[in-house]
């Protein structure tokens, strides 16, 4: 004999949408500042003899069915922030399910047993245009890959589950770690897949051939104008950058040159925690000014990456 369970949970979903949504069979809800999307799973539950004569039914909780639901769910997101260019801490939770045909076993006679487990919270450490929908940030999505970037879906999923990692990481230097492990899987798979370039070619020639290669002088502007406070305060602290012969004799005047030099400076802090930890005295300082200047960087790369073609 066969049972069916018909089980109603609830999510709570951060950061919100603007507006309400249906899309690949989700329905979200816009309310009161947050979004809620309610889901049924039915499960079929196989009684043998025992059971049949208690007439007990141990009750399955649809855990599976949550946690590929939370997955897609987390998938719509990153999608969404990468589109936006705009990348905040990701929160699914849920209420405890709710076993919605009790009553209708109970007429049946049957008896369910086993407390339904506590809601979990699944945080992943992660929106620049007027339609921050599912929909308009899917039809992005699949308008790309194409060309040299067909086979890098996944690995764009990847750098973007360590973006958001590191907006929600609360302590700096681990944040801006985490921030550089995303620019670093980024820029090693462009000049490695897309613009293949030497095997041993230095990491500050693979940013630069990255950088101008995927942002437009209009883009590189842009940055420059948000950061310019802080890049100029990046390079008042005289930290020796990374590959001089690459960087010697660059004018700072010029935008694109300019953009450089910053990068070198963020890649020689990058060298400072891996190689000596935290010995330099301003180090957190650094790590912060760093990661403001890198945030806008990275997430241009990333959604241009998607259309590069």
């Amino acid at each position: 004999m066969e049972k069916i369970l018909e089980w109603e949970v609830i999510y709570k979903i951060e950061p919100t949408l603007t507006q309400s949504e249906v899309f690949n069979g989700y329905q979200f809800e816009v309310k009161d500042n947050s979004t809620i999307l309610k889901r049924t799973y039915t499960i079929s539950v196989k009684l043998d003899a025992r059971r049949i004569k208690s007439k007990t039914i141990l009750l399955k909780t649809p855990d599976n069915e949550i946690i590929n639901d939370k997955q897609e769910i987390r998938k719509f997101l990153l999608k969404r922030m990468l589109f936006t260019k705009d990348f905040s801490p990701i929160s699914i939770t849920y209420e405890p399910p709710i076993l919605a045909n009790k009553e209708n076993l109970k007429a049946e006679g049957f008896e369910t047993r086993v407390t339904v487990q506590s809601a979990i919270t699944m945080r992943y450490s992660f929106l620049d245009v007027d339609n921050d929908s599912f929909s308009a940030s899917d039809q992005f999505w699949q308008s790309g890959f194409n060309g040299a970037t067909v086979s890098l879906e996944d690995s764009i999923f990847f750098i973007a589950d360590w973006i958001e990692r590191s907006v929600a990481e609360s302590n700096v230097i681990n944040s801006f770690m985490l921030l550089w492990v995303a620019f670093n899987c980024l820029y090693e798979t462009f000049t490695t897949v897309v613009c293949p370039m030497r095997a041993r070619t230095p990491a500050i020639h693979r940013i630069d051939k990255t950088l101008y290669t995927l942002l437009s002088d209009g883009e590189i502007s842009s940055v420059l104008r948000m950061q310019n406070a802080n890049i100029d305060r990046l390079l008042s602290y005289g930290l020796p950058v990374a590959d001089r012969n690459i960087l010697d004799g660059v004018s700072i005047g010029r935008d694109t040159e300019k953009l450089l030099v910053a990068m070198g400076h963020i890649y020689k802090i990058r060298n400072y925690l891996f190689h000596h930890g935290s010995l330099h005295g301003e180090i957190e300082k650094h790590c912060e000014i760093a990661k403001t200047i890198l945030m806008p960087v990275i997430t241009s790369l990333l959604r241009n990456i998607v259309q590069y073609n």
